[in-house]
Order: C-alpha cells, then sequence, then structure tokens
C-alpha cells in the first residue's frame, strides 16, 4: 500500500515562512519551506523575490528598486508582478521611502491614538454629556 502524499504546510504556514526572516525560522521549519519550495518553483521564486525586497527595506537601498521591478514583472507571477507595477504610481516617494532615514511613526501614532479616541466617543457625545 503507497504512503499518503506529504501535504506539506497550510497556505498560511507557507506565507508566514516566506515572508519572515529565515533567522527566525526554525531548522524543522526551513527544512518543511525548502522542500515545499522544491516542488513549486512559483513558491521558490516568491520566496526569493520577497527575501531580497526586505533586504532592500531593511538596508535602504532604494536605488535597486527598479532591477527589483523587473525581476519580479519578468517572473510571471500576477501578483507580483501587479505590485511592482503599482510602485511606479508613486516613484519618488517609493524610492525615498526606500533610501531615507525619515519617518512618519511618530505622527501615524498620534493620529491613530486621536482615532481610537474619537472611535470611544462615538454615540456618548450630546447634550447630556455637555450637562456632565
Amino acid at each position: 500500500m503507497d504512503e499518503p502524499a506529504d501535504p506539506g504546510p497550510s497556505v498560511r504556514g507557507a506565507t508566514i515562512w516566506t515572508t519572515c526572516h529565515p533567522a527566525s525560522l526554525t531548522p524543522g521549519q526551513a527544512a518543511e519551506l525548502d522542500k515545499t519550495c522544491d516542488r513549486s518553483p512559483t513558491l521558490r521564486v516568491t520566496r526569493e523575490l520577497a527575501a531580497d525586497f526586505a533586504q532592500m527595506l531593511v538596508e535602504r537601498r532604494g536605488r535597486e528598486l527598479e532591477t527589483w521591478i523587473k525581476a519580479a514583472q519578468a517572473s510571471g507571477i500576477a501578483p507580483l508582478a501587479s505590485f511592482a507595477t503599482g510602485l511606479y504610481k508613486d516613484w519618488d516617494a517609493v524610492v525615498d521611502g526606500l533610501t531615507l532615514p525619515y519617518s512618519s511613526g511618530v505622527v501615524e501614532r498620534h493620529v491613530n491614538r486621536v482615532e481610537m479616541i474619537k472611535r470611544q466617543m462615538d454615540g456618548r457625545v450630546g447634550f447630556h454629556l455637555l450637562r456632565k
């Protein structure tokens, strides 16, 4: 009797393993991901392109973006090609975001805080609150 084929990781598991930093994978997870990539050339290319993009983000190598976009478009993977093409829509901002050390994180934190307060107050505002 034949052994059932190894189903491999779930889609969610493969996605998490593909997009996380390789050093954060356990040896078992890395081996399972390698086996899965051996069975799916599309996943292998996706994994490589995702890792290259992540390195570009971390090391602020925005000048290499055009090369990455061309590789993503040539990969034949529709979602990656669409993402890569979309980066052209605001080219200067994307390159600056991948190159410059500035961040709008502090401003975004305050905007998020104000939005949270507004959501908490939704439905409570009225004359009864003003009287108090």
